[in-house]
């Protein structure tokens, strides 16, 4: 079903938010129907709906859908995701010799190394850089102008807004180095919304975005700790899964990141959105994030609701 809806109230909430909040001076959002594409986008404080952004941790989603893109070439890419690392990074005591042996779905780490690893595997397999492969694999096919990866995540003060500004794409932090605008963005949210395709480009499989939403763990204890989140989420790949209601079935996954920003997906009310914040003194991003799960988002979907 197609959807529109009301948004004032979702806008009142973020404007406030960003009135009255010390840490963050600037919001801004924007919302994705699943055949409609953006439904509706808005910005207050110091930022605008053009603003470019570091993502940290959302930008896992995006560098998950990167490898599942590579998984599913069907040209020179002899790459399977579910393979062990150990068959295409065959080097010795770059790891913890336990990883490489490590049957899948049965150990749950969050953030760390072994991203980077991924995007090493990604770059052998895929013959490119990682920044190359983005752009051939997502952006290109995608009609992406800005989103693309660096390394700012340990030096967030460098960041002045410009894309020019962005430093480390030759050796990029394949978890949390991604910069984007609200447009950009939202186009990772429609391919998921959409069975993988971007416009008429067949990016992923809609097996591929389906095996990405997989719960790979149970309630894992801590939950994102780093940005807030409660202790009965699970894991997916990239996403975090929001506990449905009693008696429910899943619907909601979520993406947050360490400077207090958040995407997410409905796949019931087939919407998703992205919230931007820019918390680069890292100490109230939690903040954020778990403010717009826990207050904006049952808003945006009572607007949705009502006109379904």
């Amino acid at each position: 079903m197609q959807i529109k809806g009301n948004f004032a109230a979702a806008d009142a909430w973020l404007e406030d938010f960003v009135a009255n909040q010390e840490f963050f001076p600037g919001g801004s959002m924007i919302i994705v129907d699943k055949r409609m594409g953006t439904i509706h986008k808005s910005a207050f404080g110091n930022l605008t709906e053009d603003s470019v952004v570091l993502l940290a941790s959302l930008s896992k989603v995006p560098a998950v859908t990167l490898l599942m893109a590579l998984d599913r070439d069907d040209g020179n890419v002899d790459f399977d995701i579910q393979q062990p690392i150990t068959r295409y990074l065959p080097w010795l005591g770059v790891w913890d010799p336990a990883i490489p042996g490590t049957p899948a779905d049965t150990a749950f780490d969050y953030g760390g190394s072994q991203w980077q690893i991924a995007g090493a595997v990604a770059e052998l397999v895929g013959g490119g850089t990682w920044d190359q492969l983005w752009n051939q694999y997502i952006a290109e096919p995608c009609g992406m102008q800005v989103a693309r990866y660096g390394n700012l995540l340990a030096s967030p003060e460098l960041w002045d807004g410009n894309p020019d500004s962005l430093v480390g794409v030759e050796n990029p932090s394949i978890e949390a180095g991604m910069i984007s605008n609200l447009d950009d963005y939202a186009r990772i949210i429609s391919l998921h919304l959409n069975g993988g395709t971007c416009g008429e480009n067949q990016v992923l499989s809609p097996e591929a975005v389906e095996f990405m939403r997989e719960v790979r763990t149970g309630a894992v204890g801590s939950g994102p700790g780093a940005v807030g989140s409660p202790p009965d989420w699970g894991y997916a790949m990239g996403w975090w899964i929001y506990p449905p209601k009693e008696g429910g079935s899943v619907y909601l996954y979520m993406d947050p990141g360490l400077f207090g920003s958040v995407a997410w997906i409905d796949v019931e009310r087939e919407y998703g959105g992205v919230v931007f914040f820019e918390e680069y003194a890292e100490n109230m991003g939690g903040v954020g994030s778990g403010s717009v799960i826990a207050q904006l988002i049952p808003i945006i979907e009572e607007a949705i609701d009502a006109v379904r």
